[in-house]
């Protein structure tokens, strides 16, 4: 098929299409006038391509993953788990500054430190 219907298909545009294959995430075999001719296989790739995009992979992951015959999404999975950790203290954090205004300025400890500990306390739900 023509790229605008595989593009109508994907519901992405046809200069993302020819990216991809230029980028060398998708191989689309070309017509004798050298246009590009789109098959099922093209097709599901472009879906995995798309999926992939969706669960935060950058195009130079998502190459190395469609090489392989198995993808294990265990290390990116972390990853999200680990942002959404972070960003959960980062929520409580803000709240708590909101409530108390800002913690009394401890000399012992570096501005720094002060923080990391009190991200620690506020992970360990030492602080609400």
């Amino acid at each position: 098929m023509k790229i605008s219907e595989a593009s109508k298909i994907a519901g992405v545009s046809k200069r993302t299409l020819q990216y991809y294959d230029d980028e060398g995430l998708l191989s689309v075999k070309r017509m004798e006038n050298n246009h590009r001719d789109y098959d099922l296989e093209s097709l599901q790739i472009i879906w995995k391509i798309l999926n992939l995009k969706e669960m935060g992979f950058e195009l130079e992951e998502i190459r190395r993953l469609l090489v392989q015959d198995r993808i294990s999404f265990d290390e990116k999975k972390e990853e999200i788990r680990k942002k959404i950790k972070d960003y959960q203290i980062q929520y409580k954090y803000i709240e708590y500054i909101e409530r108390n205004g800002y913690p009394e300025i401890n000399k012992k400890e570096s501005y720094i430190e002060q923080i990391e500990k009190m991200k620690k306390e506020i992970d360990n739900n030492i602080i609400k």
